[in-house]
């Protein structure tokens, strides 16, 4: 009770604004009827924040000797006929369940109607004092802090609320109420755009916009804007992000960390990484599911997509060792599969190989006898078990022990990642000097190293004249 007083007391001091845009009809107001006579008094009674009509508002206006009472209809306007003895000042109160009373005096003259400047009803909820004019414009709230590209099957508008202040923290009322104009700041450029480009405050100093995505992902930056009076307050941005749609089969691409592995030998977790896009060449909106299979070993059964469109499944090697129907033993696949927009399903798929240590390891020709100043030509093979290629890493040398001797070809190999070829190598022995044509012994000696299985060399000598 102790505050609904003081604030009836502050409202005796701000009367006079609701009766700044009272009229009279004629005669003029300068006029005095002493006879009596009666007269109709007007207006309208609203909701301070929300600015609407209130209905059933109970009016009520005291003469000298007489009492009057109505409440507003629909459309919270009010129309009473009083009579009164001669020219004299009415009390006019407004009340209604919810809100503070709000009351003034008002001179009147018999004969005379009076249209009253519209009514403000406060209510209780609301103590903040009246607002002076705007000083600062902030966001409020936002619905969605990421919505998706256009028919992405995700939410394409996001609602942001800005509100208005003045230079105390006051929330601007209706009677300082302003154009608030709406840009955005950086975005995509994906035919992403805002309605409405302006709104003017309500009686709570807020204003809505609503962000409409394009067909681009990324983030866009809403600012809203107030020219006060020559100067201008602005926000500071709001980020909302715009994600991608659903899957598009060109856009759909999987790799694994090592395609080559040595699965024949020790069991391993390879990362399998799927990459999906949408139709517009955008990351998928997040939570996008994907499933996966196997031919060989195990792998995880689905994961989730991120901001980027990716996702990460473990592949663990093991049984049951693959066979391809194209390339054979050893030869697997990994399948991704999830849908498109039109719910077909859509995948892709890479091809990896289980292979082993060194069980396959010539060298040919294995004597050799080179005229002075001549070349020739040797060849080795280092394969597994299956003559396919060894696993990254894997390293071979050729070296040599004698005099006057030049290596060229394959003598310092480290093995990439490779599913096909990569095990059959050349490498040429010639005579640096000529002329002398003495007899040499030259040793050479072919070494291969597996990162698992170990070292194996051969090793052959022959002359060099």
């Amino acid at each position: 009770m102790k505050k609904k007083f003081i604030f009836f007391l502050v409202l005796t001091a701000v009367i006079p604004f609701l009766t700044e845009s009272c009229k009279l009809t004629s005669p003029d107001d300068n006029d005095v009827v002493t006879e009596g006579g009666k007269l109709t008094i007007t207006g309208e009674v609203i909701d301070s924040v929300s600015g609407n009509l209130l209905e059933g508002a109970v009016v009520f206006i005291e003469t000298d000797s007489l009492d009057f009472g109505e409440p507003t209809d629909a459309d919270g306007k009010f129309s009473i006929e009083v009579t009164i003895n001669k020219s004299q000042e009415v009390y006019i109160s407004v009340s209604k369940e919810g809100y503070y009373e709000r009351f003034i005096y008002q001179r009147v003259i018999a004969g005379n109607n009076v249209e009253l400047a519209t009514f403000k009803l406060r209510p209780f909820f609301d103590l903040e004092e009246e607002s002076i004019e705007p000083a600062s414009i902030n966001l409020f709230s936002q619905n969605y802090e990421s919505i998706g590209v256009k028919e992405s099957g995700s939410v394409e508008v996001a609602e942001v609320i800005f509100e208005v202040r003045d230079s105390a923290g006051v929330l601007i009322d209706l009677d300082h109420k302003v154009t608030v104009s709406f840009r955005l700041g950086n975005s995509p450029g994906g035919g992403e755009y805002l309605f409405p480009d302006t709104a003017v405050t309500n009686g709570k100093g807020q204003v809505t916009v609503a962000v409409n995505s394009g067909t681009k992902a990324g983030v866009v930056q809403v600012v809203a804007e107030i020219n006060q009076n020559g100067s201008l307050i602005k926000s500071r941005p709001v980020f909302i992000a715009i994600h991608g749609g659903l899957p598009d089969d060109d856009h759909l691409t999987l790799t694994l960390t090592k395609y080559n592995v040595p699965a024949l030998i020790l069991v391993q977790d390879i990362d399998a990484t799927i990459v999906a896009g949408d139709k517009y060449s955008n990351p998928v909106k997040p939570g996008t599911a994907v499933y996966f299979n196997t031919t060989g070993g195990t792998i995880e059964g689905s994961i989730l997509t991120d901001d980027l469109g990716k996702g990460v499944a473990t592949f663990t090697t093991g049984n049951p060792v693959p066979t391809h129907p194209d390339y054979g033993i050893a030869y697997g696949t990994i399948s991704a599969k999830t849908a498109d927009e039109n719910e077909d399903s859509i995948s892709t798929e890479v091809i990896f190989l289980y292979s082993g240590g060194i069980e396959i390891f010539d060298v040919a020709p294995t004597t050799f006898d080179i005229e002075d100043g001549g070349s020739q030509s040797f060849s080795y093979t280092v394969a597994d078990r299956y003559g396919h290629p060894l696993t990254s890493g894997s390293k071979y040398t050729v070296t040599f022990e004698g005099e006057d001797v030049i290596l060229s070809g394959a003598t310092d190999i480290t093995m990439g990642d490779a599913l096909f070829g990569n095990t059959d190598f050349t490498f040429r022995v010639s005579d640096k000097t000529s002329g002398d044509n003495l007899p040499r012994t030259v040793s050479i000696k072919v070494t291969a190293t597996h990162p698992i299985s170990g070292t194996q060399t051969f090793e052959f000598a022959g002359t060099m004249r």
